[in-house]
């Protein structure tokens, strides 16, 4: 922590990145004339594959052409999935292949941030560049642009997939002579003409690292932490901020965020990733201290909070889209092994709902400094289209105590190892069952329930989280199934028949057209399935199905600074100052 931060606790500390905003210089603009003799590089993502956006493309390509465009050449790329390195290996590739103007399409929903990537990156190798945005993509373009560069050449369409292609004709034929401008504007008007804006940030974070507080009867950052004008003024300058997630937070004072990462086993200034969501901010740990005093934790649930974004982190996870993406689903962190009940995290009655501090603070925490750090903000710079109360807080521990199984920790390190897992999911979708008596019976309810022609895994096969209650677990083991058997049945039972899929989902992903297969299966192995024992006893089990794009479940071991596994969370605790 920052000693210029003080300890007067009346000063709270700003959750954001102190520097927000990266402007960027545009690529230097040449004449019509001259660009229209180079090659331009026009970029199809596979997103025009959607509805009658394909006509974008057909008619942009015949205006540009009509305006004397001598050397376009059109290349059909996918940027789904892709990261930032490999999105700036893309921008050096056309560099290299000679382009000198860009034309890129389309940036739509989650693959907005990434367009945008390419846009910046093209135009800091010199190559002027327009992304053409539509649909809600077309907000989170411009949020993204805001904070990686301050300003941007983006041209949002008013379309949507179901718009006819007279309609996106009109609209792209419309916007053809401001793309041409932006390519070839003079330096100084472009830069004017490209200016973005964002009134969630209009009071940057200032340079000592404090919040300032508006509204206190007793002036600003002079009232006490505990009086009731300054939380309430408090709590107003958060929403107003959009620096928190509706609920009211714990103010944030250097004492409190000391005490925190009294208890981390990483320094806090450690990185656990960068260039992520609209931001790019680097996720630090003491940004992940400090949004975890606002979500309410206790310091000792820092190893587990740290842990937590190390896994998310992981490229395996897929956090570069997970953060923004459209889906509704949140951060599952399920925390396996003896640590989790020393902490309190609830294994049983209710695990996954209100009540127990550890479950709603240590998920809030990690959801608050991804929103922080990153600016994912609702309305702005958020895809979700509905989000879900898992957005809030999503986090409980395996029942060791009731599993007749070894547990994920003990099933790969061993029981006195305490892991967290993450996995970007849906909500848990309940799985009632009192009346079956066999384990087979049970076993075809639970399928039934996992997955659907309107869930991500009917397309994108992926990990599967079966929680059992004890009781459903205890049928399951006395008709002689184990974890192996079970995840061999569920496998090869869940799926959707493969004609169902087509013409559904995301466009681009499922099965092929004339797939072979008639049955689309919802995981790609036996090993993608996890059975945990969890809640009260009772007929009510549940299964989390994921998010799957790109994006797996990860598990990581909490381990202290020298690698070694904690008898104890008191282990972890150093000397505050």
């Amino acid at each position: 922590m920052d000693t210029a931060l003080g300890s007067d606790t009346s000063h709270i500390i700003d959750p954001r990145p102190k520097t927000l905003k990266k402007p960027l210089l545009l690529a230097e603009r040449t004449t019509l004339e001259n660009i229209r003799k180079k090659k331009l590089f026009l970029l199809d993502n596979t997103k025009l594959d959607i509805g009658n956006y394909s006509t974008i493309l057909t008619t942009l390509q015949s205006s540009l052409e009509g305006n004397g465009f001598q050397q376009i050449e059109l290349i059909r790329k996918t940027i789904r999935g892709k990261n930032s390195v490999q999105i700036e290996q893309m921008a050096k590739d056309v560099t290299f292949s000679g382009y000198k103007s860009a034309i890129l399409t389309l940036g739509d929903m989650g693959v907005s941030p990434g367009m945008v990537l390419l846009t910046i990156a093209l135009e800091k190798a010199g190559v002027p560049t327009v992304c053409v945005t539509a649909g809600p993509g077309a907000q989170l373009a411009k949020a993204v642009a805001y904070y990686r560069a301050g300003r941007l050449c983006l041209v949002g369409l008013d379309v949507f997939p179901g718009s006819s292609d007279i309609e996106v004709e009109a609209e792209i034929t419309q916007q053809v002579d401001t793309i041409i401008s932006m390519l070839c504007t003079l330096q100084g008007n472009i830069e004017s003409q490209t200016h973005l804006t964002n009134h969630y940030d209009t009071a940057p974070p200032s340079d000592n690292g404090f919040l300032e507080i508006r509204g206190c009867a007793s002036g600003l950052l002079q009232c006490h932490t505990n009086t009731d004008d300054y939380l309430d003024a408090l709590y107003e300058q958060v929403e107003k901020s959009s620096i928190g997630d509706g609920l009211p937070v714990i103010p944030p004072t250097e004492k409190r965020v000391r005490k925190m990462e009294g208890f981390s086993p990483l320094k806090p200034h450690h990185v656990f990733c960068t260039d992520i969501g609209p931001s790019g901010s680097p996720i630090t740990v003491e940004q992940l201290a400090i949004n975890s005093v606002m979500a309410g934790c206790k310091p000792e649930f820092m190893p587990v909070l740290t842990t937590a974004m190390t896994a998310l982190c992981d490229p395996a996870f897929n956090l570069f889209q997970a953060i923004t993406t459209s889906h509704g689903g949140g951060n599952l962190l399920l925390i396996s092994g003896p640590l989790a009940e020393e902490l309190g995290i609830n294994s049983s009655q209710g695990c996954l709902g209100p009540g127990t501090r550890a479950n709603a603070t240590i998920g809030r925490a990690i959801n608050l400094t991804l929103r922080n750090s990153c600016r994912v903000i609702t309305g702005f710079s958020d895809l979700a289209c509905l989000s879900s109360p898992a957005e809030y807080s999503y986090c409980f521990a395996e029942n060791i105590e009731n599993s007749p199984w070894d547990t994920i920790n003990a099933e790969r390190y061993d029981g006195n190892t305490t892991t967290v897992s993450v996995l970007m999911a849906e909500a848990p979708h309940n799985v009632m069952d009192f009346a079956s008596t066999t384990g087979n019976g049970l076993l075809e309810t639970i399928a039934d329930c996992c997955t659907t022609l309107g869930s991500n895994n009917g397309y994108l096969p992926g990990n599967l989280l079966v929680v059992l209650t004890p009781d459903h677990a205890q049928l399951l083991v006395r008709d002689g199934y184990d974890k192996e058997s079970i995840r061999g049945y569920l496998h090869h039972k869940v799926g959707n028949p493969t004609q169902k899929l087509t013409g559904r989902g995301l466009v681009g992903i499922g099965p092929k057209r004339g797939a072979n297969e008639p049955f689309f299966k919802a995981t790609r192995c036996p090993e993608d399935i996890e059975i945990v024992v969890a809640g009260g006893k009772g007929g009510h089990s549940c299964v989390i199905r994921p998010w799957s794009l790109h994006s797996n479940l990860v598990v990581q071991p909490i381990l202290l600074p020298d690698g070694s596994i904690p008898k104890s969370i008191n282990n972890f605790e150093k000397r505050t100052l």
